[in-house]
């Protein structure tokens, strides 16, 4: 009897095997789809964050033209100022000097 039994046994076996396998491939191919959609996000924030550190970087480059164009102005203006309080000085010093005739 048990050897009539057998062969039924072995194919239930081999069906719940398939049937396992069949759901373990099922969940691999969705576990697959789930680290391609990840990979794909991680791609597409690391884009994200190389163009915000770019931006930032010319940001930072236009920001440092621009305090050096905004230092020669000052320097300019500041020797423009001293010449003209030298000049002033030396007016001062004509009219006290004219003043000083009358």
């Amino acid at each position: 009897m048990e050897a009539a039994e057998r062969p039924q046994r072995i194919e239930r076996e081999v069906m719940e095997a398939a049937g396992r396998l069949r759901r373990n491939n099922i969940e691999a191919m969705e576990v697959v789809k789930r680290l391609q959609r990840i990979k794909r996000e991680v791609g597409d924030t690391t884009k994200r964050n190389e163009r915000k550190v770019r931006d930032a970087v010319e940001r930072l480059q236009r920001n440092e033209r621009e305090c050096r164009e905004a230092v020669e102005w000052l320097q300019i203006k500041e020797r423009e100022a001293r010449d003209a309080a030298e000049r002033l000085r030396r007016i001062d010093g004509e009219a006290k000097e004219a003043a000083g005739l009358l």
